[in-house]
């Protein structure tokens, strides 16, 4: 089966390997290292947040 996301803000792709996180808790340093991360490391640093603040990430994904 193949699943696209689709935005409010019209942006829509593929959805293999998409997470929500809430991010509510989240401070500027963290915001920083998102943003400072290359876009293949980007998943790993916000999981890694998440997992920081007891987050429940949902689809849990293999290898991470």
């Amino acid at each position: 089966m193949t699943k696209h996301y689709f935005a409010v803000d019209g942006n829509f792709g593929n959805a293999e390997g998409l997470v929500t996180i809430d991010t509510s808790d989240w401070a500027d340093d963290e915001w920083f290292a998102i943003d400072d991360a290359s876009d293949s490391d980007r998943i790993r640093v916000a999981l890694e947040l998440a997992e920081s603040h007891d987050e429940e990430v949902q689809p849990k994904l293999p290898g991470f």
